[in-house]
């Protein structure tokens, strides 16, 4: 499913690249969780055939250590954890209609295409409706006969925005809903940063380490205190 990055996804400025850690953290997921979409897996369930997976996030190959997941590997994950809807589909059934709608609509990094998710309902529903699966139906809701994503991914979208080609190029972090803080290739190195402001949320932890007061980076970097207490509550590089 996923396909080596090309010169073209750089010139597209699908980097920097990010660890492991680093999407988990941004994404909201366990490392372990994000190892297995990024890598694949293999299974050995006692007294039945191997169980294997190909990898869903991209990641450049020949990398154990270090960073490896460009911005379009990002936006995959988010999407990817939008559809499983915090774990409550499995992720082989994930991967199945995935795979069945990159067959249908000719998607490169389907899971990052714009294109999937303007038409995606529509072929996720059929795909669900003839293979009578209930995981898959909870994705969509029909309004007006008409189906559509289900509230978990219409978030999603809401937090990502395209350009002209249907590539990510700027993702608002879920983890604060009110701080405003987003992640763009072009700012800040790909690190969060606080929208309209261009301030990184690594300065802004950085100095309340050291023991400056949220009033006094309000201040500092024409900031609401509001939205540096929610970044401050739940810091963005504890686990990267």
């Amino acid at each position: 499913m996923v396909t080596e990055l090309r010169a073209l996804d750089y010139i597209r400025g699908r980097v920097p690249l990010y660890t492991l850690r680093e999407v988990a953290s941004y994404v909201g997921i366990p490392e372990s969780t994000l190892g297995t979409w990024a890598n694949g897996y293999v299974r050995h369930p006692p007294g039945r055939p191997l169980v294997t997976g190909g990898p869903v996030v991209t990641r450049l190959p020949g990398y154990a250590y270090g960073p490896s997941v460009p911005f379009i590997g990002l936006a995959e994950a988010m999407a990817l954890a939008a559809l499983r809807r915090k774990d409550r589909i499995p992720l082989p059934k994930v991967r199945r209609v995935i795979e069945h709608l990159q067959r249908e609509l000719g998607l490169e990094h389907a899971l990052a295409s714009r294109n999937l998710f303007r038409v995606g309902a529509t072929f996720v529903y059929d795909y669900a409706t003839t293979n009578g699966d209930v995981d898959l139906m909870e994705l969509i809701e029909l309004r007006g006969g008409q189906a559509v994503w289900a509230d978990a991914v219409r978030q999603y979208l809401m937090n990502v925005a395209w350009d002209d080609g249907g590539w990510p190029v700027r993702i608002r972090v879920p983890r604060y809903p009110t701080a405003d803080v987003v992640m763009d290739p072009e700012h800040a190195s790909g690190a969060p940063y606080f929208a309209g402001s261009g301030v990184p949320v690594s300065s802004i932890v950085g100095r309340a380490r050291g023991g400056d007061s949220a009033e006094l980076l309000a201040e500092d970097y024409d900031l609401t205190v509001a939205r540096i207490r929610e970044v401050l509550a739940d810091p963005i590089d504890a686990a990267a």
